[in-house]
């Protein structure tokens, strides 16, 4: 009669060949990567949605002296900047992060298309 051992995931892992292994660690890197990135989106969201909708809290008067009519001041007409999703904030992100990098290549780019001059003296 043949004895048959339980064997654990890690152990099932270890006895598979190594393209498969391979399969399995970028499966399971792109499903880690997944859910981090699905958490961070909902946090930074989070985060957006309560700094948009926080309320202005006005300071009240307490005393019947302190409580007298204000008067307005007329506004002039500027609308306020429009609450940015999250979205719209990783494109801005992501735009100026490819500036930056396009800037630096540019850059670079032009210190190899530019001639060397090097000015040689013997010495003396």
């Amino acid at each position: 009669m043949q004895e048959e051992t339980k064997r654990s995931f890690i152990e099932e892992l270890q006895a598979l060949n190594e393209p498969t292994k391979r399969k399995v660690l970028i499966g399971a890197t792109v499903v880690i990567m997944l859910i981090v990135a699905y958490l961070w989106l909902g946090y930074f969201n989070g985060l957006i949605a309560a700094s948009s909708q926080a309320p202005v809290a006005a300071a009240q008067p307490t005393t019947a002296e302190e409580q007298q009519p204000q008067v307005q001041q007329p506004q002039a007409d500027v609308a306020p900047p429009p609450a940015l999703g999250v979205w719209q904030n990783v494109e801005q992100g992501m735009a100026t992060i490819g500036g930056f990098f396009a800037g630096a290549f540019a850059s670079f780019a032009h210190l190899v298309r530019i001639p060397g001059q090097y000015n040689i003296s013997p010495s003396k």
